[in-house]
């Protein structure tokens, strides 16, 4: 990606309006503040783009990862009212841990082609239920 892309993702975060920021933010209960969003974000757009035997292919994903309690959270949140009654209780959680934090991901492409993308954390172990972005991304 270019220094351009991440400056107009920039302005859009500072802005109000990148849609992505403000939703994590919500999620963690600020814990993803718009400083480590955006350094987070710097970094997404530096993306190489050198992704091994899958030349010019993303390698750099952003992830959110909630913690336990802003999972539980989300779930009850979407939950109806039968749901609530036969689900809810085992749902407890607390308003003051909610929380989550950035991953700086790797992306892990297969030596095969069309084989899945695995993303991987900084020490190499694969990620699973994450909502993540990429460089190409809107935010």
């Amino acid at each position: 990606m270019t220094a351009t892309a991440f400056e107009t993702k920039k302005k859009i975060v500072k802005s109000g309006n990148s849609h992505v920021f403000n939703e994590w933010h919500r999620l963690t209960n600020g814990a993803v503040t718009m400083s480590d969003f955006l350094d987070a974000l710097e970094w997404l757009c530096d993306d190489p783009c050198d992704g091994g035997i899958a030349k010019n292919k993303l390698t750099r994903e952003l992830v959110l990862k909630l913690n336990k309690d802003a999972e539980k959270r989300e779930r009850i949140r979407h939950m109806d009212e039968y749901q609530m009654a036969a689900y809810g209780p085992s749902f407890a959680y607390r308003e003051d841990k909610v929380g989550g934090k950035l991953i700086r991901a790797k992306r892990v492409y297969g030596d095969v082609p069309g084989a899945p993308v695995t993303f991987c954390d900084e020490d190499g172990m694969a990620l699973y239920g994450i909502i993540g972005i990429s460089a190409s991304d809107h935010i």
